[in-house]
């Protein structure tokens, strides 16, 4: 097994090692374990640590991966290096990489033992990158109560209190109420905010709550009977709050609007905007009526080109030209796309869906339905498309 080097000093970032074994990888990748490694390896939900080896010469590798199985910690290099078991190598963790993912798991863990202790709903997901932080909690939320969660998780932060970390002896386990979401085979290393939560991890943490900086909700939704929240922490967060405020900032300056009567503002915009595409409706459908009324009765298809128009008012031109002929009705729409185009294909006496297969094998072709309308995308020349359908 491999000597855990981040379980005694979260914060240690260079040490030296011994190789062990040297294999390579089908997809060129070379893999080397050590016998005591800084690198925590992709666990628990977590990314692994990122950063270099260097072996005796002074030659840098890169650490594109880090696996465990079986207590094993094996690190992924690209390409060969110069390696052999029995060298020793020195190690150097990219901190600031490890202390933004410290934060977010210590996050993490306050947030979970304040949702248990409040709601009894346990942390049933975890995941976190360099990207991203997701939570899933085991049970529904509204709003207010995770706006509250969020509230008294920032609380927890601003009271600096220890975060500690340590394998309890049997006797300790055995009275001990902690949080776990899944079975742990060998020793347990049990994670306590102290006063918030007592959890089973294997990830390196913060020293207290204060260096999680802070703890932000980017957005929630509902997932397979609970809430699976989106998060960020520490600089994270900053840079999220910087960017609403730019965005606040910039939308206000464009209305004209104060902050706090931005959203009043809007909703005003939004229903003006509603009112004036009512009445631009109301004119589209009466020149699609004055269309329809200028096209004779006809035993021929009828196939148009026509600019953008939404989807209600092209199926309602469709209904309406297919009473004016015993063919089948082909309108085209242009798109913002050059060469790509919505269509509609309607009769209410051919077989248009089959008419649309039989399309598919000269054209590039999305969509379908049935009769008596099919619609989608089509790509191609216009006339060419025009003249298919005629």
């Amino acid at each position: 097994m491999t000597e855990k080097l981040y379980d005694k000093d979260a914060y240690a970032s260079k040490f030296s090692a011994s190789v062990v074994e040297i294999e390579k990888t089908a997809d060129g990748k070379t893999v080397i374990e050590l016998d005591k490694t800084l690198f925590f390896p992709l666990e628990g939900g977590q990314n692994p640590d990122t950063g270099v080896l260097t072996d005796a010469a002074g030659k840098e590798y890169k650490v594109v991966d880090v696996k465990i199985k079986d207590d094993v910690i094996t690190h992924y290099i690209e390409g060969d290096c110069n390696l052999k078991p029995g060298d020793t190598v020195s190690g150097k963790i990219d901190f600031a990489h490890r202390f933004d993912l410290m934060q977010h798991h210590s996050g993490e863990h306050i947030f979970s033992g304040i949702t248990y202790g409040k709601y009894g709903y346990n942390n049933v997901g975890f995941h976190l990158t360099e990207e991203i932080c997701t939570i899933d909690v085991g049970g529904p939320l509204k709003e207010d109560e995770i706006k509250e969660l969020e509230y008294l998780t920032n609380k927890a932060i601003s009271e600096n209190v220890p975060i500690i970390t340590g394998y309890p002896s049997q006797e300790e386990i055995a009275k001990l109420e902690y949080r776990s979401k899944k079975e742990v085979k060998g020793p347990l290393r049990i994670v306590e905010v102290r006063g918030y939560d007592v959890c089973a991890c294997c990830a390196p943490h913060v020293r207290s709550t204060g260096e999680v900086g802070s703890f932000h909700i980017v957005k929630y939704e509902n997932y397979k009977g609970g809430v699976r929240l989106t998060v960020k922490c520490g600089l994270r967060a900053v840079r999220e709050y910087q960017n609403y405020r730019q965005i606040l900032t910039d939308t206000g300056r464009a209305l004209s609007s104060a902050k706090e009567d931005l959203y009043a503002n809007v909703m005003k915009l939004k229903d003006e905007v509603g009112r004036m595409q009512a009445e631009l409706n109301a004119l589209k459908e009466k020149a699609i009526a004055d269309k329809v009324a200028a096209i004779a009765n006809t035993d021929k298809p009828i196939c148009l080109l026509e600019d953008d128009m939404d989807a209600t008012l092209l199926r309602n031109y469709c209904n309406a030209l297919m009473e004016k002929t015993t063919s089948h009705v082909f309108i085209l729409v242009k798109t913002a796309t050059e060469g790509t185009y919505r269509f509609i294909l309607g009769s209410n006496t051919v077989d248009v869906a089959a008419l649309l297969t039989e399309a598919k094998t000269h054209f590039t072709i999305k969509g379908g339905g049935r009769n008596p309308q099919v619609q989608g995308t089509v790509e191609g020349d216009a006339r060419g498309i025009i003249a298919y359908f005629s």
